[in-house]
């Protein structure tokens, strides 16, 4: 029997949903012999843990104060599914079903914690390369089971990528494009075009093969943005995001091998990044940066007293 609550359509305990889907590939696993394999299950399991703790956290703030710092959706936010997390494999999936709010406040929610993630994964030394779609899928109740178009999307494409980082699928670009000019400027920080290495040269031609490419443009989740300290001082602001991923690479990037490749991508992203956000972010959207960090002080300030 078939019974619908909302848009979820739930078949004894799997539910179909609409929504985001990050398929994360976590580099080196599959080497790794059986006692590294409990040590990593070990640091997966407080992995999870810490993430969900804090997506606990923020939605208990965001019920107490009842609103918003930055706009005044706050009851679309708060009416937002949390995020479902698991890992199988090699590979982590994060899901989550948008609600009744516009997708120009469901993908940069999502995509916020998605990048909240994958922080906390590299401060715990799991380097991951991660592709996000937006689809429809089944997922089972108790989170151990994920299937469907958006997680097919997200598998394909996440395992294209020779770098660390995070990009979407073309299914899901599209879906940007039209929606760039919605966001909020904070929002706009998130996303970036960008060539990405490929792990194989592909075709790039329909009928006859004229040549193969070796990177691909996608729209990129600029995952830099929460290892750097913001500030009006741009060079400040990527500085000190630049000294912790060094540092992070540092401790886990190989001496040889395929995976040195991954390393040195994603060292040539964040400069790009770096580029992207001093020449045309912040000479665009400063001014709008200022008042939006003006309006957050402010809302702090009410929410504490």
């Amino acid at each position: 029997m078939t019974i619908t609550f909302g848009d979820d359509i739930t078949i004894g305990n799997t539910y179909e949903k609409y929504g985001l889907v990050c398929a994360m590939d976590v580099l080196g696993v599959r080497r790794k012999t059986l006692d590294e394999s409990r040590v990593m299950l070990e640091k997966v399991t407080q992995l999870i843990k810490q993430f969900k703790l804090q997506q606990m956290e923020a939605a208990w703030k965001l019920n107490r104060d009842k609103r918003f710092p930055l706009d005044q959706e706050w009851q679309y936010y708060s009416k937002l599914a949390p995020l479902d997390v698991f890992f199988a494999g090699d590979m982590f999936f994060i899901c989550c079903r948008f609600n009744d709010a516009p997708l120009e406040l469901n993908i940069p929610k999502a995509t916020g914690s998605i990048l909240e993630f994958f922080r906390l994964a590299m401060q715990c030394d799991m380097m991951m390369r991660g592709a996000i779609s937006i689809d429809h899928y089944l997922w089972k109740n108790g989170g151990d089971l994920v299937l469907g178009p958006a997680v097919n999307d997200a598998v394909e494409y996440c395992e294209q990528a020779d770098w660390i980082g995070l990009h979407l699928t073309p299914n899901a670009g599209h879906k940007l494009d039209s929606l760039m000019e919605k966001f909020q400027i904070r929002s706009k920080n998130f996303f970036m075009k960008y060539q990405v290495p490929l792990t194989k040269p592909k075709c790039a031609c329909s009928g006859e093969c004229k040549g193969y490419i070796s990177h691909a443009e996608f729209w990129c989740v600029n995952w830099p943005v929460y290892f750097c300290d913001f500030s009006r001082d741009p060079a400040h602001s990527i500085a000190s995001g630049r000294a912790k991923i060094e540092t992070i690479f540092s401790k886990n990037k190989p001496s040889s091998g395929k995976a040195v490749s991954k390393y040195t991508n994603s060292s040539a992203f964040f400069e790009a990044y770096a580029k992207w956000y001093t020449d045309f972010w912040w000479s665009q959207y400063k001014y709008e940066f200022d008042r939006e960090i003006a309006s957050h002080i402010q809302w702090s300030s009410e929410s504490e007293s």
